[in-house]
């Protein structure tokens, strides 16, 4: 097919394509780099599991955050794992 608008919908396509092709590259050079980034924290002495729940948990709310961790202690003290004595 060669008609216009043919050409003018590939042009289109072509042009989502290689723009989600980039972001593609972006995301994986960027998790490249987060991987960089724990690894150093590692070697310094942090743990990354625990620095990446910090982080989750900085992007949530402050309020479902502390209801969440009220529930988790309450559960553990009724099992008699009291971590905070």
């Amino acid at each position: 097919m060669t008609d216009p608008l043919h050409n003018q919908a590939k042009e289109v396509l072509d042009g989502y394509v290689r723009r989600i092709q980039n972001l593609n590259a972006e995301i994986a050079a960027s998790q490249e780099d987060r991987k960089s980034v724990y690894a150093e924290a590692k070697a310094n002495g942090y743990d990354p599991k625990i620095l990446k729940k910090v982080i989750a948990d900085l992007e949530r709310d402050k309020k479902d955050v502390a209801d969440e961790q009220a529930i988790y202690h309450l559960y553990l003290r009724t099992l008699g794992w009291d971590l905070l004595a």
